[in-house]
């Protein structure tokens, strides 16, 4: 079973655990990695949730993403989310840690309330070339590029067909080369 170190509202571990559906289903504070790739010029490697998942079945989301296991550390955790969903092993992680988000989002998914209240690890993977990819078929439908630019409008303009969160894509483009306006009209 999956366990969950509890946040405080801060950030801050409170030395006790839970279920991911106690957190999801009581509002729980707890922690998250996300893995944005990037390729030149400012493209955005996202994949399309699997229809079969709890939350945002079908959209286009991040690179690769999940759940910090109670005890993980951050960057372990995002290398361990890239080896499941996406096979993609990094060594000597060329990772690069680019913030931390606190955020919440409150849905009802399929009819059930769903209450996600993260910490999110936000990292970025500038490259050239991906290895040859395996997706995770209960996690990940298909992966697509997509430029910066869109991807903000997406977020921005709350488009459905995405799960993209305005204030994470902005800080992944000032990061990439601070050429892709931080406000898209």
């Amino acid at each position: 079973m999956e366990m969950f170190d509890i946040l405080d509202i801060n950030g801050m571990l409170t030395g006790e655990v839970c279920t991911r559906e106690q957190a999801h289903s009581l509002g729980l504070w707890h922690r998250t990695a996300h893995v944005w790739i990037a390729r030149p010029p400012a493209m955005l490697l996202l994949q399309k949730r699997s229809p079969m998942k709890e939350s945002y079945p079908g959209c286009w989301d991040i690179s690769s993403a999940g759940h910090l296991d109670a005890g993980e550390e951050p960057l372990q955790g995002a290398e361990r989310e890239l080896k499941e969903e996406l096979g993609i092993s990094v060594t000597g992680s060329p990772l690069r840690s680019i913030g931390i988000l606190r955020y919440e989002r409150i849905t009802a998914p399929r009819g059930k309330r769903f209450v996600d209240r993260e910490f999110a690890h936000v990292f970025l993977w500038e490259t050239d070339s991906l290895p040859t990819l395996s997706l995770q078929r209960e996690e990940v439908d298909v992966v697509r590029w997509f430029p910066a630019g869109r991807c903000l409008r997406a977020a921005e303009e709350k488009d459905p067909a995405f799960c993209l969160i305005t204030e994470e894509v902005r800080l992944v483009c000032s990061a990439l080369d601070g050429s892709i306006p931080t406000k898209q009209k």
